[in-house]
């Protein structure tokens, strides 16, 4: 369902000037719903931003998750969890990156854009 986030978005647009445009992060954690909720709500709001020129953008809100057991599986992740290490385990909700549905749907979702054909 789009319409609450729809008409916030129109409200948004009332106080825009000429150079301004808009950049979607749908929330991608499963603090905002199931993953097959993240995946309909990213499926929509993606669909949206295809018919609406001020859009330049859809990404994801909470590509990682909150926190890793690094040290429980004896992994040192300094500045960050290994990008493509999805063995550690979450500790509490799992965001985009560690629903693998999820991530393997926006990963879909973005390789026709980053070919340069945005239209699917």
């Amino acid at each position: 369902m789009i319409k609450p986030w729809l008409d916030k978005l129109n409200h948004l647009k009332s106080y825009l000037n000429n150079s301004q445009r808009i950049f979607l992060m749908p929330g991608a954690a499963q603090g905002y719903g199931t993953e097959s909720q993240l995946i309909q709500k990213g499926n929509d709001i993606f669909t949206y931003a295809q018919t609406d020129p001020l859009i330049i953008g859809v990404f994801p809100f909470d590509w990682y998750s909150d926190n890793y057991d690094c040290a429980g599986v004896g992994e040192f992740c300094g500045n960050g969890i290994p990008a493509m290490n999805y063995s550690i385990p979450v500790i509490g909700l799992k965001s985009a990156r560690d629903l693998s549905n999820l991530r393997a749907h926006y990963v879909q979702v973005g390789q026709p854009i980053m070919a340069g054909n945005p239209k699917p």
